[in-house]
């Protein structure tokens, strides 16, 4: 839905950079419908976000939760049992590789990596 919005604002701007040169005629209604529709498009994509996040509010108890509508998180998160299972293999993978080499791959994170990683 971000991305359609993004794109629909883009296109507004567009259209609207053509309102510029002084238009008239069946370019100036061209224009002028072209405009409306992207308008109501991103009126109704803001509006459906809208209905999906009241939706969410009422349908579970606490946002961000296990059971949280998939649409607003995007996509299912792992169960538990799956993502012990993965870090358990990462404690394993990690204990089975080699100091030097997981330092210098730790040196190559990027400052966000690093946080991540830390917290």
């Amino acid at each position: 839905a971000d991305g359609v919005m993004s794109m629909l604002l883009i296109l507004l701007l567009s259209v609207a950079s053509a309102f510029l040169d002084p238009l008239e005629g069946d370019v100036r209604a061209v224009y002028s419908t072209l405009a409306g529709v992207l308008l109501a498009g991103l009126y109704s994509v803001t509006f459906i976000l809208l209905a999906m996040v009241l939706t969410a509010f009422c349908h579970r108890a606490a946002m961000g939760s296990q059971d949280e509508l998939a649409i607003l998180t995007l996509g299912k998160p792992p169960s538990t049992t799956s993502l012990l299972e993965g870090l358990g293999a990462l404690c394993d993978a990690i204990q089975e590789v080699d100091g030097e080499f997981l330092i210098q791959t730790i040196d190559e994170f990027n400052v966000y990596d690093r946080r991540m990683l830390a917290n």
